[in-house]
């Protein structure tokens, strides 16, 4: 499955040789730069469209997602 809305952000980690996607219908997707493959799905738990992601390796391996919402 693919993100079937608007990408919001492109993060690229050559640490972990990663490229990470997010998209206004809540998903982030991982994917290993060498073999092109999706290597994690993520959903924000309420679905809201996800603005940005980051990835850090240090000190701790963490993704820091920010969501959009408006009422």
């Amino acid at each position: 499955k693919d993100h079937h809305k608007q990408i919001t952000s492109i993060f690229i980690s050559y640490d972990i040789r990663c490229l990470f996607t997010s998209s206004m219908d809540g998903s982030i997707f991982g994917y290993n730069i060498i073999t092109s493959k999706k290597t994690k799905v993520l959903y924000h738990p309420r679905l809201l469209p996800i603005s940005n992601v980051i990835v850090s390796t240090s000190p701790l391996p963490v993704i820091v997602i920010s969501a959009m919402y408006n009422q």
